[in-house]
C-alpha cells in the first residue's frame, strides 16, 4: 500500500496569506476549502497560488456554509474528509469565520486530525488540537511582494522609463544626491519652483536665500543637473540640463529613491523587512496604478506614495492610497504619504483630517532626516493598526 496523499482543509473567508502559509507548510496534493454563504474575496488569488505551485493536484470548494452554525461547520468538515477518506488530513483555521473555525477545531480533536492556527504577525504556527507551537522554516512567514500580489489576484511589475534609456539604473547611482535633497532645508522651496518642469522650461528663483543656497550650488556646479542664469531683468532662472535630471528632480523620483534606500532591511544584525520595491505598477486586471514604495514585513504590506513640490498635499494622493489598499487587503495595509513639504504649508492643515479618516500616515519634511526610524515604527507598530 502506497503512502497516503497529504490533504489540507482550509476554513476560508478572510485574508489569503495565512492559508497560503499553511499550504506551503503542509505541501498537500489535495486542497479542500470551506467558504460561507458570503463567499471568499480572495478565492481567485489563492487558487492562482495553488495552481502555480506544482504541489497540488486537486483543489475544490465546499460552498454556502452557514458561518454562524457550529453544526453546519462540523458537517462541512465531515463532508470534506469524506471526499478523500484515505488521505492524511490537516486542517487550518487561521483566517476564516470564527464559529466555523471553532467547529473545525472541535472536529479535529474528535478525529485526531492536526489543526493549525497561523499568526503572521508573530511568526507562530500553532497546532491547536495539541496546544503546541510547531517549528516551521523561517521563510514560511516571509513572502515577497510578487507572492503577496498573486494571493490577492493582482499583477505587478517594475515601472521602466522607456523614454530615458537606462533611467532606473542611472537614478540608483544618484542615491547620494537624493540624500542631499532630503537633508537640505532649501529643497521644499526648490521643488515648488521646479515641479514638473521639462527640459527647456524655466523656473524663476525669487527667494534670495534659495538662490544663494548650497543646495543649488551642488545641483548646478557639482552634479550638473540644473543650469542657473540671470535674465535681462536680473531675475535668477533655473533649467534642468537633461530629461533624466528633469524626471529625477522635477517629478520627485529623488524622494522615492531616498525612501527606498531608508527602508530598514537589517535591524540589530537581523533581516527586518522581507522585500521592498520602488516604482512598481499594480493592476487588478482592469485598472493599472503606479505605487512609489512597497514593503513586505511578516506577510503584511506597507505601501507609500512619495510626492514633492506643488500638489504634494493633494487629496488625490490620499484617495489613491485608500483605493489601492482595497486591492491589497483593506485595513490590513499600512498607507504612507511621504513628502518633502513642511507641516507649515496651509494645504497640510486641510489634508490631515482626511488622511486620519482614511488611515493614511503623512510623513513630512521634518521627518525626512529620521525617515529610517519613522519607517521602522510604521512597519513594526503602525499608527493605524493592521487587522
Amino acid at each position: 500500500m502506497g503512502e497516503k496523499k497529504k490533504a489540507l482543509l482550509i476554513i476560508a473567508g478572510g485574508r489569503a496569506l495565512p492559508d497560503a502559509i499553511a499550504f506551503f507548510y503542509v505541501k498537500p496534493e489535495i486542497v479542500v476549502y470551506i467558504k460561507s454563504e458570503e463567499g471568499w474575496d480572495f478565492e481567485k488569488g489563492f487558487i492562482d497560488v495553488v495552481e502555480s505551485s506544482s504541489i497540488c493536484k486537486e483543489c475544490q470548494p465546499i460552498s454556502d456554509i452557514n458561518a454562524y452554525s457550529l453544526a453546519a461547520g462540523q458537517k462541512a468538515c465531515e463532508q470534506a474528509i469524506q471526499l478523500y477518506p484515505e488521505a492524511d488530513w490537516t486542517i487550518t483555521i487561521g483566517a476564516g469565520p470564527k464559529v466555523t473555525g471553532i467547529a473545525a477545531y472541535e472536529f479535529a480533536k474528535q478525529r485526531n486530525i492536526p489543526c493549525l492556527y497561523i499568526s503572521t504577525l508573530y511568526d507562530k504556527l500553532v497546532s491547536v488540537e495539541r496546544d503546541v507551537i510547531v517549528e516551521a522554516p523561517a521563510e514560511t512567514f516571509h513572502p515577497n511582494v510578487e507572492m503577496y500580489m498573486k494571493l490577492y489576484h493582482r499583477t505587478c511589475s517594475p515601472h521602466h522609463m522607456e523614454k530615458i534609456p537606462k533611467y532606473r539604473s542611472l537614478v540608483e547611482s544618484w542615491s547620494h544626491i537624493a540624500n542631499e535633497l532630503a537633508l537640505s532645508k532649501y529643497t521644499a522651496d526648490f521643488t515648488v519652483v521646479m515641479h514638473d518642469k521639462k527640459v527647456g522650461e524655466i523656473g524663476f528663483i525669487s527667494d534670495p536665500d534659495l538662490a544663494a543656497s548650497p543646495l543649488l550650488e551642488l545641483l548646478s556646479n557639482t552634479y550638473k543637473l540644473i543650469k542657473l542664469d540671470t535674465d535681462a531683468t536680473g531675475s535668477i532662472t533655473c533649467q534642468f540640463t537633461s530629461p533624466a535630471a528633469a524626471q529625477f528632480l522635477g517629478t520627485g523620483d529623488w524622494l522615492e529613491l531616498y525612501a527606498w534606500n531608508e527602508v530598514p532591511t537589517i535591524v540589530d544584525g537581523k533581516r527586518f523587512v522581507d522585500d521592498h520595491q520602488r516604482a512598481w505598477y499594480v493592476s487588478d486586471g482592469q485598472a493599472k496604478k503606479e505605487l512609489d514604495l512597497l514593503i513586505m514585513y511578516k506577510a503584511q504590506i506597507i505601501i507609500g506614495e512619495c510626492k514633492t513640490g506643488k500638489g504634494a498635499f493633494g487629496s488625490n494622493h490620499i484617495d489613491k492610497l485608500h483605493s489601492i489598499s482595497h486591492w491589497l487587503g483593506g485595513r490590513a495595509v499600512t498607507k504612507l504619504l511621504i513628502t518633502d513639504q513642511p507641516k507649515s504649508r496651509r494645504s497640510y492643515q486641510s489634508l490631515k483630517d482626511l488622511a486620519h479618516q482614511l488611515g493614511v500616515v503623512i510623513i513630512t519634511r521634518e521627518d525626512l532626516p529620521q525617515l529610517r526610524d519613522v519607517l521602522k515604527r510604521q512597519i513594526e507598530r503602525p499608527t493605524f493598526p493592521r487587522i
